[in-house]
């Protein structure tokens, strides 16, 4: 059996990114959770274009 490298050693600690996290931490720095909720809370959305025109501002 071959020794370990601490190279070997710390890349194997690391967890590796899904896809999924990927894409839900570059969701929220586009549109912050937080933001998202509160919008949606505030008043029911007639329809989902019009939840999203809020979100954007327009």
């Amino acid at each position: 059996m071959k020794q370990q490298t601490f190279a070997d050693i710390e890349c194997a600690s690391r967890k590796r990114q899904t896809k999924r996290d990927e894409f839900l931490k570059i969701m929220d720095e586009i549109i912050p959770l937080k933001r998202l909720m509160q919008n949606f809370m505030s008043s029911p959305a007639k329809s989902l274009s019009a939840l999203l025109m809020r979100i954007a501002g327009v």
